[in-house]
């Protein structure tokens, strides 16, 4: 049986399908994110954007966006050498007030789906996780506030 490390090494993924791969994890990360608000208890907290701001010329480097109450999942490209990678902020508000349960949920199925064979062609997967709590609210609620637009949308997860 190989192990992870074996099975990566003997894969080199062109940078574009590298970053086809990035995004379709991106997008199943996202489900796994929308899954974990079904069972919140307030609107406020099964609410969600999707934001794809390649329909907004004054992000160069976001390409798609999930922000909820909870936290923020973004697909961009790195400022370096322009490959795709996704970042995940945790707002600091909702670990304060609800502990890091719902947080811990999300990691675990960020390596479920980072340990699927299909997702794991690359040897370092470009996925940057920040520990330390970002005040992420005032962008939350602004977001919600300002509404739908070409490349916002609004959403609740039903469950």
């Amino acid at each position: 049986m190989k192990t992870l490390k074996q099975e990566n090494s003997a894969q080199t993924l062109n940078p574009s399908d590298a970053d086809e791969l990035v995004e379709r994890t991106y997008e199943l990360i996202v489900a796994k994110a929308i899954n974990l608000l079904k069972d919140q208890s307030t609107t406020e907290f099964k609410s969600y954007c999707t934001m794809d701001h390649s329909k907004n010329e004054l992000n160069s480097n976001l390409i798609k966006e999930f922000l909820c109450y909870f936290w923020n999942i973004t697909l961009s490209k790195d400022i370096n050498n322009g490959s795709y990678c996704i970042d995940l902020d945790f707002g600091k508000e909702p670990l304060i007030k609800f502990g890091n349960c719902l947080a811990n949920s999300l990691v675990q199925e960020i390596f479920r789906v980072l340990h699927a064979k299909e997702q794991s062609a690359q040897p370092e997967f470009p996925l940057f996780i920040n520990f330390v709590p970002i005040e992420h609210l005032t962008y939350w609620y602004r977001t919600i506030a300002q509404g739908e637009t070409e490349y916002v949308s609004i959403f609740t997860s039903e469950g």
